[in-house]
């Protein structure tokens, strides 16, 4: 009989581990080193359990090397900029953020990223700078999100970076923030942070969307790093 409960034990926990499918990779240790930047949120790092890729959370950068993309504003110096921050061969530390998915859809690790001694992460340095914009990459709120966004909103209102280069023709006052699901009539269009998409009164689902940005026109979404909708 205990031969027979061990074997069904062990059935029991072999199911139960391919339910659950492979484990995320673990974050890369502290004393993980700089093996190359791709981009301006973007890094490979090495420890002793080999090489990962990073994505800084919580930050958007322009795009500057995307396959079949074209090398937005401000692209180019935001990755210059995150290259004089973690320089190659730096020791650095990798953080996490229990609030947000440990691994994104092309497996790269989200987390923060620390150089040497410096108490905030080069995240919050390159937003902070203007070269990145506030970036929630699922619905819930990343740990640090309300200091990211209040740091934006400095290096909006002083123009720094992205907000001074690429704020397009057109574009009226910065964004303002939504009355629930609702927009003022002064700033309509509401932006999703998520997806990165505006939605204009008339388009599909714009009664359903819940913004949390909203905008006077579609020049200023898109000087804010949005998009139009995807009309059906």
């Amino acid at each position: 009989m205990r031969v027979l409960v061990s074997l069904v034990t062990i059935v029991l926990l072999a199911a139960a581990g391919c339910a659950t499918g492979d484990p995320e990779p673990a974050a890369p240790a502290d004393g993980a080193r700089i093996v190359r930047v791709v981009d301006g949120d973007t890094l490979i790092v090495r420890d002793d359990r080999g090489e990962s890729t990073i994505r800084l959370l919580g930050i958007d950068t322009p795009e500057s090397v995307k396959p079949d993309s074209p090398v937005e504003c401000f692209g180019p110096e935001a990755s210059e900029r995150a290259k004089e921050l973690l320089q190659v061969g730096a020791a650095v530390r990798v953080e996490t953020d229990p609030s947000q998915d440990r691994v994104d859809e092309f497996g790269r690790t989200l987390a923060y990223v620390f150089v040497k001694l410096d108490t905030r992460s080069v995240n919050e340095h390159l937003v902070e700078e203007g070269f990145a914009r506030v970036f929630i990459s699922r619905g819930d709120p990343f740990r640090l999100e309300s200091r990211f966004t209040a740091l934006e909103a400095t290096a909006r209102d002083a123009e720094r970076g992205i907000w001074g280069a690429c704020r397009p023709a057109g574009a009226v006052s910065p964004w303002v923030e939504p009355n629930g699901r609702s927009c003022p009539a002064s700033h309509p269009i509401k932006g999703n942070l998520p997806s990165r998409v505006y939605h204009q009164p008339g388009d599909p689902d714009f009664e359903n969307t819940n913004p949390e940005r909203c905008f006077g026109n579609a020049a200023s979404a898109e000087a804010e790093g949005f998009r139009p909708v995807r009309r059906r």
